[in-house]
């Protein structure tokens, strides 16, 4: 769902990067409010990390697994990206593209940098054993970007002191069974699961709009309601199946939009035939990958 979304605010937001082709009100409106698809991965990464055993081996695994995942797209769209004039060679910025320090190549890169942190982070927060303590600490880690922000004082980097508060808000809600318990007393509470996820949606909605300092308390309700929301088994099958492919496609997908194939999308005046059209070449392109990775696989162990 996250991956929609995404694809959502990429198409329409920001209607100069595809030559204004979608420069109307709604669908901008549309696109910057798709924006909260960030605080979402955030509030999700720090729910699952909350959940996952993070050794020091496990946790060199994790950004291993990432980096190598990521390697496979940045290995066959950057050349793309030279041989096409799209991108300069420089050596410095080819390898802090490759280790996550610059998102040059492709700007929306830029959340890896904050995930490896997160990450990082996260194994710093398992080392806290006591829930009151926990919770204390992320309080104040929670108020202190919004203070500094207030105060014009940044002591953090850009995407922590923005993020840093969705992220300890969602590791203490796994931490403290708050999200399952909430989901209990909303059941509880309001009868008929459309009211549920209308009321969630709401709260949200006002929380971002009406609490700029303390938006991050959105996300929570965010997460909420979309859990909340039932789809019949086919198209949770097809969710199912889009999933196994949301982190190819989503560093795949701006690839297309922006950066090589623009004028593919200049080209279709239909919103929505644009959105598919992005949402099945992104896949096709991510089931391709997935081939390649599989077919190196089998070569390593036939040949080692």
């Amino acid at each position: 769902m996250c991956i929609i979304v995404m694809m959502i605010h990429h198409l329409f937001a920001f209607p100069d990067r595809l030559d204004y082709l979608f420069d109307n009100r709604y669908l901008v409106r549309l696109g910057q409010e798709c924006g909260i698809v960030v605080g979402l991965y955030v509030f999700i990464s720090g729910y699952g990390l909350a959940l996952t055993h993070l050794s020091v081996k496990t946790l060199l695994r994790k950004i291993w697994s990432l980096w190598k995942n990521y390697s496979y797209i940045f290995f066959i769209f950057v050349p793309i990206g030279f041989l096409l004039g799209v991108y300069k060679f420089d050596f410095i910025e080819f390898l802090s593209n490759l280790f996550f320090v610059k998102s040059s190549y492709n700007h929306e890169w830029w959340f890896l940098g904050l995930y490896v942190k997160l990450i990082l982070l996260s194994y710093l927060l398992k080392q806290v054993k006591n829930n009151v303590v926990l919770c204390i600490l992320s309080t104040i880690l929670m108020i202190m970007p919004v203070l500094f922000r207030v105060s014009d004082f940044e002591i953090l980097p850009l995407d922590l002191s923005i993020y840093l508060p969705v992220f300890m808000l969602s590791f203490s809600v796994s931490r403290l069974s708050l999200f399952e318990r909430v989901g209990a007393l909303c059941c509880y509470c309001i009868h008929g699961n459309f009211l549920r996820v209308l009321c969630c949606l709401l709260i949200a909605f006002y929380i971002g709009h009406c609490f700029i300092g303390f938006k991050f308390l959105q996300y929570f309700f965010w997460f909420l309601a979309f859990s909340l929301i039932k789809f019949p088994d086919r198209f949770s099958s097809l969710l199912r199946f889009l999933a196994r492919h949301s982190i190819n496609m989503w560093l795949i997908h701006t690839f297309y939009c922006y950066y090589f194939f623009k004028c593919f999308f200049v080209a279709v005046s239909n919103p929505m035939i644009a959105f598919i059209l992005l949402l099945a070449i992104s896949l096709v392109t991510s089931i391709l990958i997935e081939r390649i990775k599989n077919l190196i696989s089998c070569l390593k162990t036939y040949f080692l």
